[in-house]
């Protein structure tokens, strides 16, 4: 008999005899290897010894109980009492390890996962940091979790989706993202939803991991290389980097970056000042870049920071149309620069035109923008909805636009 054979047969023994059990002393086996050698050893008739784990006050204790009763779970009065608890507990403990045990039930019916999915993802950053404990740290969960469980097929086979989310607690997310990209088309339609929605939550994790390193490395002064600061200039990734400036980042950002002489450094640094707009010297520094001349890239950026004041006067705004249309195809390049290619260009672009966010007053360059779609037809259609507008500056812009879109028809 090894270790945890013996301690199993000790704690069984507790069990059986009615003795307490230390919470600390729970937490430490409530996780494999030993919880498994314990319910080795469990019996029928274990289950009204369990049962009072379960009733305990303690939801530690409580989740321990519950982990108990997996190898007895198709006796009737398990199954009765697991599906009671799941009705009236709304303690996160305790629903948590239900989630386990109640997929273990291969005709468990698809309502019921679907409402412990959404449990799942309503508590999300607590299930993965308890996912990432039970298998003794996020180097294991692969192991424990592809190797043991799903190609080993542990049933049931409608578990799987659970099996998908338990892999995102894995350190390797280059793994994570091989495996759960192999069920995005499974013909199990919640597997298919959770495979695609873990893809999507895995490139928002990266995203915002590398967003995190980048603001670290301008607090710093550290390089960036070229390369990387085209990448991290582009959305959606920007968006999480503007998020995290912050007013003793200014200084640092214009002076390494918007001051640097290099085009891609210096659209990089206007951009993401954009959430310190309101800062005053930050303000006057866009006047600034705007009033200079000769310098495209600087008026560019600055163009589309000093949008985002909703109290622009109009003539700034209406030189500011003459400044795209005296160079409409650098214009073009640049937006298309900035989305990262033309492919979901479009969705975008409608996306920041109806954006609350934005000002209004912004709307006139969003239509510009729209002269980058590919699809010219889907261009028009959508410059077409403000024909009627009742701002000087818009109508103006969506005539000139469409007489554009005529031209580019004849001239093809």
């Amino acid at each position: 008999m090894n270790i945890h054979e013996y301690i199993a047969q000790k704690i069984i023994e507790d069990i059986r005899l009615n003795n307490g059990f230390d919470e600390e002393f729970i937490l430490e086996i409530d996780k494999p290897p030993w919880i498994e050698e314990i319910r080795k050893k469990i019996k029928s008739s274990d289950f009204e010894k369990i049962t009072k784990l379960v009733h305990s006050s303690n939801k530690k204790i409580m989740s321990f109980g519950i982990n108990l009763l997996k190898e007895i779970r198709d006796t009737e009065p398990v199954k009765r009492l697991l599906f009671n608890i799941w009705d009236t507990s709304q303690d996160y403990h305790v629903r948590s390890k239900l989630t386990y045990r109640l997929t273990d039930y291969a005709d468990l019916d698809i309502s019921m996962h679907e409402n412990i999915y959404a449990f799942i993802k309503h508590n999300w950053d607590t299930w993965i940091a308890e996912v990432t404990r039970y298998f003794g740290g996020a180097d294991n969960v692969l192991k424990e979790v592809v190797e043991t469980r799903i190609k080993n097929g542990k049933p049931p086979e409608s578990k799987l989706w659970l099996r998908l989310c338990q892999c995102m607690a894995a350190s390797n997310k280059k793994e994570v993202e091989r495996i759960i990209t192999e069920y995005e088309n499974s013909e199990q339609p919640l597997v298919k939803k959770v495979s695609n929605d873990l893809k999507q939550k895995l490139e928002d994790e990266i995203i915002e991991f590398k967003a995190e390193k980048a603001t670290e490395d301008i607090r710093h002064a550290h390089d960036i290389d070229e390369e990387d600061i085209i990448e991290l200039a582009q959305y959606p990734i920007v968006n999480h980097i503007r998020r995290k400036v912050r007013e003793q980042d200014i200084e640092l950002i214009i002076k390494n970056f918007v001051e640097s002489g290099n085009d891609n450094l210096v659209k990089f640094g206007i951009s993401i000042l954009r959430e310190q707009r309101n800062n005053n010297n930050v303000k006057a520094f866009f006047f600034k870049l705007w009033n200079q001349n000769g310098d495209y890239t600087k008026k560019f950026k600055a163009m589309f920071r000093l949008l985002d004041y909703p109290d622009l006067d109009i003539t700034i705004h209406e030189s500011m149309y003459d400044f795209v249309k005296r160079d409409w195809d650098r214009f073009l390049q640049g937006i298309i620069e900035h989305f990262g290619g033309t492919e979901e260009i479009q969705e975008k672009i409608i996306g920041r035109i109806n954006n609350k966010d934005f000002p209004e007053t912004k709307l006139w360059v969003r239509l510009c923008q729209c002269m980058a779609i590919p699809d010219k037809d889907q261009a028009e259609i959508i410059i077409d909805q403000y024909a009627d507008s009742t701002a000087p500056l818009v109508s103006k812009v969506v005539k000139d636009l469409k007489q554009k879109l005529k031209n580019s028809k004849i001239n093809a």
